[in-house]
């Protein structure tokens, strides 16, 4: 599948000026609900995604904000599969996080910073740039012991970093992350997450659902009027450009692609006090906005200033797990004194915006999980959740 919403006007959309789009989707009629509900609850169905999507994919795990030293590690579950990644000198290196000794989990922190990991269990310790065995308490017990590079040795996994972001295979083979992202996510994520950012708010949560609604969920906004009822959700500039009441002449285009989808928009155009601030944070500042959907679960968005990007990971059936990170732009410069003055507020209004937002989604996940397992409908996508379509379709295609 390889559509995306073309411009109205007559010189196309490499000369169109930004106030002269309408609203358009790619189709103009209802469309079918790809998967069934029992794809959401199902167990022959959850383990044939992660066999078909997820197990031969890359993963995407860190930042380089938290793999920034010498040292630094983070630690991941994925999907049955605990991983260790870990910055030494100037490269990465990734584990599977697990003892060679007695396969007990052999590092239980979230993070941190070591050059040697310790099992607590019987304290063999694992070289941090190599993973080769370093330490074997008794270990004339252990005669005769594996050679260096042996099996006594942690197992390495590939590991990439793509702007500042770091992803994981769990696989030794397969398609590099540039090949497995495709060129033009690959390009945008080099371009928008390099590594000045200033890393804003970084949360988890974990969901009482199938870990595709909350994908399904950020991929629409027929749900936002209704969903969040707070007062910024009211507020015409800034929400209900997402509601798709005001069609106006503004830039809202979706494209749909093998690979990814995406949402175009002109976010706060309206508003002369955001474009003016804009303009006084970052001199080249646009009010340009997208949100991009990198097929399975990688999901990120931009304006000049600010940047998140989520990933919804499952963890069972019926349970996923949601992280984000949000991230300011204020260009390569050194910030100006007005940068500074503001950021510590901007920051706070950042976060607390966008915890408020997730935490409104995330009150409705239990009742489509359950509506899920016992709906008898076959389901209906209007047009605009036409990317919730090709996500579905994707998906069918993927596990066939």
């Amino acid at each position: 599948m390889i559509v995306e919403a073309q411009c109205g006007c007559k010189r196309g959309s490499a000369g169109c000026r930004r106030d002269t789009w309408l609203l358009m989707w790619v189709n103009k009629t209802r469309l079918p609900h790809v998967l069934p509900p029992s794809a959401y609850s199902s167990r022959t169905f959850f383990d044939r995604e992660i066999d078909k999507i997820f197990a031969p994919g890359w993963h995407l795990v860190a930042t380089n904000h938290e793999l920034r030293r010498h040292g630094d590690f983070v630690t991941r579950d994925l999907w049955g599969t605990p991983v260790i990644v870990r910055r030494h000198d100037e490269r990465l290196v990734a584990f599977v996080n697990v003892c060679a000794h007695r396969h007990a989990r052999l590092v239980h922190e979230k993070c941190g910073s070591a050059e040697r990991f310790r099992c607590r269990y019987h304290g063999w310790e694992y070289d941090g740039a190599d993973g080769e065995v370093c330490v074997i308490p008794d270990a004339s017990s252990f005669v005769p012991l594996g050679r260096k590079g042996g099996r006594e040795r942690l197992k390495s996994l590939r590991v990439e970093m793509l702007g500042g972001l770091v992803f994981v295979s769990l696989e030794n083979t397969g398609p590099s992350l540039r090949e497995h992202l495709g060129e033009e996510t690959s390009r945008m994520i080099e371009r928008f997450f390099h590594a000045d950012l200033r890393l804003v708010h970084a949360g988890e949560a974990e969901h009482p659902c199938n870990w595709k609604i909350p994908i399904e969920n950020v991929l629409e906004t027929y749900h936002v009027p209704f969903v969040h009822q707070n007062p910024l959700a009211r507020h015409p500039e800034w929400f209900e450009v997402f509601s798709g009441k005001r069609s106006g002449d503004r830039e809202i285009v979706h494209q749909l692609r093998e690979r990814f989808t995406s949402y175009e928009d002109s976010l706060g155009a309206e508003s002369r006090f955001y474009r003016a601030a804009m303009q006084l944070l970052h001199p080249a500042a646009t009010t340009d906005y997208v949100h991009h959907h990198a097929f399975p679960n990688v999901v990120f968005g931009y304006t000049s200033i600010a940047r998140f990007v989520q990933v919804i990971e499952p963890i069972d059936r019926a349970s996923s797990r949601a992280s984000i990170r949000l991230f300011f732009d204020f260009g390569h410069a050194a910030p100006t004194f007005l940068v500074r003055a503001v950021e510590p507020a901007l920051r706070l209004v950042a976060s607390r915006l966008i915890e408020l937002v997730l935490r409104e989604d995330a009150a409705v996940y239990v009742d489509v999980q359950r509506g899920m397992e016992a709906s008898p409908h076959a389901g209906v996508l209007g047009c605009r959740e036409e990317r919730v379509h090709a996500f579905q379709a994707y998906v069918a295609s993927a596990c066939a």
